[in-house]
């Protein structure tokens, strides 16, 4: 695979696919809880927690992606729906929880 497209697959693509299942939960209706904070503040908070969620995962993304036997595109595909289900599932409670901490230890 060329060098760009290596790193695209290996960086770009992980982090893009938080940032879509933060977008898909929050505009579906019936996924988001009653007490959702502002999607300004869960695309903030995607910065801290998507590091947190994707950076242990890199090493296993790089693996699919220089196997010597070539592509897995099974697995490759199965770790970007694992980062896509932190986006969708844990995201938007952490950024509540850490808003709530936020405006106790400021209140």
């Amino acid at each position: 695979m060329g060098y760009i497209v290596l790193h695209v697959l290996t960086y770009a693509c992980p982090f893009t696919v938080y940032y879509v299942g933060i977008l898909v939960r929050y505009h579906a209706k019936f996924l988001r809880s009653a007490d959702a904070p502002p999607l300004s503040e869960q695309l903030i908070a995607g910065i801290a927690f998507s590091l947190i969620a994707i950076a242990p995962l890199l090493p296993a993304i790089n693996l699919t992606l220089e196997n010597p036997s070539g592509f897995d595109f099974l697995p490759f595909v199965f770790i970007l729906v694992v980062v896509l289900q932190e986006g969708l599932v844990l995201h938007e409670k952490a950024t509540a929880i850490v808003g709530r901490l936020v405006s106790r230890a400021t209140g």
